[in-house]
């Protein structure tokens, strides 16, 4: 994107783990999905800190420009309220 002048959006997932800095954690383990209020909202609060907790627990800088929380994720509707909620704050 850079190299063509491209603007390009970092995306962050509130509601999935990341093995890497730029790799979610696969849907094959079962702890892949982050499912708690609690969960998402802390993850999401990194985000808007600069950094992300991978799975082995290491923390990393990350740069996230627009947050996704997805649709099929258990009790999607009231994590996106209550994600709406924090970031209006």
């Amino acid at each position: 994107c850079q190299a063509g002048n491209i603007t390009c959006v970092n995306e962050g997932f509130a509601d999935r783990t990341y093995d890497h800095i730029n790799q979610l954690r696969s849907r094959k383990h079962k702890d892949a999905v982050l499912e708690t209020k609690t969960e998402i909202l802390a993850q999401v609060q990194g985000f808007l800190a600069g950094k992300i907790k991978l799975h082995n627990q290491e923390n990393h800088p990350i740069q996230v420009d627009s947050i996704c929380l997805h649709s099929d994720t258990l009790g999607a509707v009231e994590l996106s309220r209550a994600l709406w909620s924090f970031l209006r704050g």
